[in-house]
């Protein structure tokens, strides 16, 4: 009898750890606080590689990687490009850090926005909007966030060397 009731009360224990480690490890959305600048990086023959410079903020109690996405780029409410979010980007716990990712641009989308990077010249600012998924995650908890950041930046945020 003994042992029959030591099989019944280990289940509920695995239980309530299980419960416990999953409400511990709820997982807030990093945010994009800011696009600190864009950079040329490469003219190739299909197109340009930009290197955009991102300010993100993790809230989480803990660190976490994120895991891939694929993100658009509007200048202007042009499209002027993708990126594709590489898996090896992490985020330290209650962290804003600058990251760098690299958009992938053809030349029929910078001639079709050429209007709108004319304009923000002309202006000396810009309205970067970034829309898409990230794919994040921490220990075995994996979430697809929705990102949609517009941002007001200054031409002077613009480099070509």
């Amino acid at each position: 009898m003994g042992s029959l009731l030591k099989k019944n009360i280990m289940p509920r224990w695995l239980t309530f750890i299980l419960v416990l480690v999953l409400t511990s490890c709820s997982l807030e959305p990093p945010r994009i606080i800011a696009v600190k600048s864009i950079r040329l990086h490469e003219l190739t023959d299909n197109g340009a590689k930009v290197k955009i410079a991102l300010v993100v903020n993790n809230p989480n109690k803990h660190t976490i990687k994120i895991r891939g996405g694929q993100l658009q780029v509007y200048v202007n409410n042009s499209n002027v490009g993708k990126i594709d979010v590489p898996d090896t980007i992490e985020l330290p716990k209650k962290s804003e850090k600058e990251y760098f990712l690299h958009l992938q641009t053809n030349y029929q989308q910078v001639f079709n926005s050429l209007g709108s990077l004319l304009t923000m010249f002309a202006k000396r600012s810009a309205e970067v909007t970034i829309k898409g998924e990230i794919k994040a995650g921490a220990y075995f908890i994996r979430k697809t966030f929705p990102v949609n950041v517009t941002e007001n930046i200054s031409s002077d945020s613009l480099k070509f060397n």
